[in-house]
């Protein structure tokens, strides 16, 4: 009886170290995906202008003059002169109500545009107007970003460095997910036009669904979180991560065994 105990604690304690010893089924990424498989396309989401986002433009045209017309050599009205002199373009901040307030053209509706269709509708706005035969409208973005932070390799601020950046290639940027951080639980908080804001869960592990995800494609001002592990999480406190150690299940297995031992000693003498 006594012998069957000692094998029961020593069983029992090997089975714990056994499971905590268990491979990990939330680390690797595209579980979803296998040797043939196909995903379905998702629509293209390049960046469009919202308020606030500033914005490079500089027009071209074969004759110097009329196109230092457009890109201004002073700042006024809410544009900032670039690096790139008299022709160099200008710098734009979006206001409140979705609109740049060009030379010549005016108060101009923006938000909505991606770069290159406001590229497309400048020009054709100088030739409607005849103000310009031939002009070519350069658009770029100017330092749009989100930020990241939690259990990843670089939190901090990140630059949108291209007109589509998947949750993929940012979680690239900031050094992706440590190993102590949830691929399977990303919080996305993207900021509505009335301000408000909303949450999208995103389970990085499935392919397939992120990419049908509304936040697949990050956009300006996005906040990422990468939820800690309960391991983590629980070394907030002195001894929270003690069970989970496999020298406290051996100590724990060597203190049964000894204390079986002892008690079974004690009862043969007793006899």
């Amino acid at each position: 009886m006594n012998i069957k105990s000692i094998i029961k604690c020593c069983g029992i304690a090997t089975t714990l170290l056994l499971v905590s010893c268990g491979t990990p089924k939330d680390i690797d990424y595209f579980q979803s995906l296998h040797n043939g498989s196909q995903v379905e396309a998702v629509a293209k989401a390049p960046i469009r202008l919202k308020p606030e986002d500033q914005l490079y433009i500089m027009v071209s045209t074969p004759d110097p003059q009329i196109s230092q017309l457009f890109n201004l050599s002073s700042s006024q009205g809410g544009m900032t002169m670039s690096s790139g002199g008299k022709n160099g373009g200008m710098t734009y901040t979006v206001d409140s109500e979705g609109k740049i307030n060009l030379p010549v053209i005016g108060n101009l509706y923006v938000e909505g545009f991606t770069r290159e269709e406001l590229s497309k509708h400048m020009e054709q706005l100088l030739k409607e107007r005849a103000l310009v035969k031939d002009p070519v409208v350069i658009v770029r973005f100017t330092q749009p970003s989100f930020v990241v932070f939690g259990q990843v390799g670089a939190p901090g601020r990140h630059e949108i460095d291209k007109d589509r950046l998947s949750i993929y290639d940012a979680m690239a940027m900031c050094g992706d997910v440590s190993m102590m951080g949830h691929k399977d639980n990303i919080k996305v908080i993207r900021e509505n036009r009335d301000g408000s804001q909303q949450v999208h869960m995103v389970n990085l592990l499935d392919y397939e669904a992120t990419r049908q995800s509304p936040v697949y494609y990050i956009e300006q001002n996005d906040i990422i979180y990468v939820e800690p592990r309960d391991m983590v999480k629980r070394q907030a406190t002195y001894y929270g991560n003690s069970a989970y150690n496999h020298t406290f299940w051996i100590g724990l297995a060597s203190t049964a065994v000894s204390t079986v031992t002892m008690l079974a000693t004690i009862l043969n003498l007793s006899k």
